[in-house]
């Protein structure tokens, strides 16, 4: 499974940082990738997760991107998304 994620500014600059992929199974949050936005990357980033690491039979999960923030962006945390 392949989550795609970007990190759009409020003003110009690129967001670097940590991007957790998360959702949560009963009542842990289970983080199923995280990506680290260089400079480079325009704040676009992506992650590969087995499918093993959910389990089918609970589907459908809701899934969120939470990013930490760095010296110029503040952290920000997606809508659920399934």
């Amino acid at each position: 499974m392949v989550f795609r994620v970007g990190v759009a500014p409020q003003f110009s600059g690129n967001p670097t940082g940590a991007v957790l992929v998360q959702t949560t199974v009963g009542s842990a949050v289970v983080t199923l990738c995280d990506i680290e936005l260089t400079p480079a990357s325009g704040g676009i980033g992506s992650c590969t997760t087995t499918a093993t690491a959910l389990d089918a039979a609970a589907a459908p999960y809701s899934v969120t991107a939470s990013y930490a923030g760095d010296n110029n962006f503040g952290p920000s945390v997606s809508p659920s998304a399934r």
